[in-house]
């Protein structure tokens, strides 16, 4: 986790910033998303959506079996961070890439 520069905790988990843990049957799909949040297909303007072969790929290499309820997950993710990144778009003027 990344720290602000008004942190003054050198023990980050132990900060009251520190965001929950996942919820056991969520931890797969966060593990998942966090492999492979570099896997997006884009275009020359925007996102497109996540490339599910590198996402099938990266799941086999971490042992982890995309079942119907993480590949839910998954495009759930993904589509918050589509509109995230259209709404950072219309808000700045220019494509956003962030996705996390």
């Amino acid at each position: 986790m990344l720290r602000t520069n008004t942190c003054k905790v050198s023990d980050c988990d132990s900060c009251s910033f520190r965001p929950p843990d996942p919820i056991p049957e969520n931890a797969d799909t966060w593990e998942l998303w966090h492999s492979a949040v570099t896997q997006w297909r884009a275009s020359a303007f925007s996102l497109i959506g996540l490339d599910y072969n590198a996402v099938y790929l990266i799941a086999e290499t971490v042992g982890i079996q995309i079942t119907p309820s993480i590949l839910k997950k998954l495009q759930f993710l993904e589509h918050k961070a589509l509109e995230k990144s259209r709404e950072e778009a219309k808000t700045s003027g220019k494509q956003s890439t962030n996705y996390n």
